[in-house]
């Protein structure tokens, strides 16, 4: 905490402080002394207060925190995580609570594993912001949210990077899922984890989703080796792919390998619960990019079967 309280003051005095106040500041110490393991941000800068006027240092007249200028407040407010500004400063006043809304702060909308996260919620928070480029709802556990909810999210998020909604929505359609896929044609990572889905979710990202290049389908145990390929052949930039517990072949193997014949992009290879005989695991030697290869609880895996 004192480091991140010092770098803030140290960008403060820099930007608006006279040159021989940023010296003065250089000369202290980068952590304050015995504060133990709590640091208090106000009483440290009471501190350096203190010490600037016993060497007669004049700062400049700003008495207010709300007197700065207010690109200089989303500066200082873009230290704090999400946590802290909608659970603590967007509370302290009305202008604060406008700057914690200002739009450049949700371009990137990270709430995993909350269960207050309702339909009017999302819809709310989306709303904040402009050209989001990244939502992750995922392990929601929440029955208030809906496809529909999700469905509204992608038509006010047409540029949206990633999305990540694994395991957030109760008995997710397959039809709105699949209008969610295209209504985000840029999408480069995609994580729909236990939604239900079947191979037709798989074909339609195989055709919507060019640019895709992370793919998470685990525990959609419908999905086959059909929609796996399908994939494979026409996303020709991904290279991460999590299949756990989706029951693929060696077609899938024998796919990826002719794959990286062409297009040696696969990097990053996560299955459990294939059926692979010992030809198919073989095959895995001639994925030479792989970096993170997870291969669990498969039928016909053998370790003297594993490629070196």
């Amino acid at each position: 905490m004192a480091d991140q309280v010092f770098n803030i003051l140290r960008w403060f005095y820099e930007r608006f402080f006279p040159s021989h106040v940023v010296k003065w500041f250089y000369q202290r110490p980068t952590k304050p002394v015995n504060y133990g393991a709590y640091y208090d941000p106000i009483e440290l800068h009471r501190s350096y207060l203190r010490d600037a006027e016993e060497q007669e240092i004049v700062f400049p007249a700003v008495t207010n925190i709300n007197h700065l200028p207010y690109h200089t407040l989303l500066k200082i407010f873009s230290y704090l995580s999400m946590d802290d500004r909608l659970l603590d400063a967007c509370l302290v006043c009305k202008y604060w609570h406008e700057i914690c809304c200002d739009p450049s702060f949700w371009r990137v909308i990270n709430l995993p594993r909350r269960r207050l996260i309702t339909n009017e919620v999302l819809l709310r928070v989306v709303g904040y912001g402009r050209e989001i480029h990244s939502i992750d709802i995922s392990e929601l556990h929440n029955k208030g949210l809906t496809s529909e909810a999700v469905l509204s999210v992608s038509k006010a998020c047409p540029k949206l990077r990633k999305l990540v909604i694994s395991n957030s929505i109760p008995r997710a359609e397959e039809k709105l899922v699949i209008q969610i896929i295209k209504n985000c044609p840029h999408l480069k990572h995609l994580g729909i984890d236990m939604l239900n889905l079947t191979d037709e979710t798989m074909f339609a990202i195989s055709t919507r989703l060019k640019n895709l290049e992370v793919l998470s389908v685990n525990k959609n145990y419908s999905i086959t080796d059909d929609g796996v390929i399908a994939v494979i052949r026409r996303c020709k930039k991904i290279h991460t792919l999590g299949l756990d517990e989706i029951e693929i072949t060696d077609r899938t193997l024998n796919e990826l390998a002719a794959r990286e014949v062409r297009n040696p992009t696969m990097i990053d290879l996560n299955v459990q619960f294939g059926k692979f005989t010992p030809k198919g695991i073989e095959v895995l030697g001639k994925l030479r990019n792989l970096k993170s290869l997870e291969i669990t609880r498969c039928k016909g895996l053998m370790y003297e079967n594993l490629p070196p």
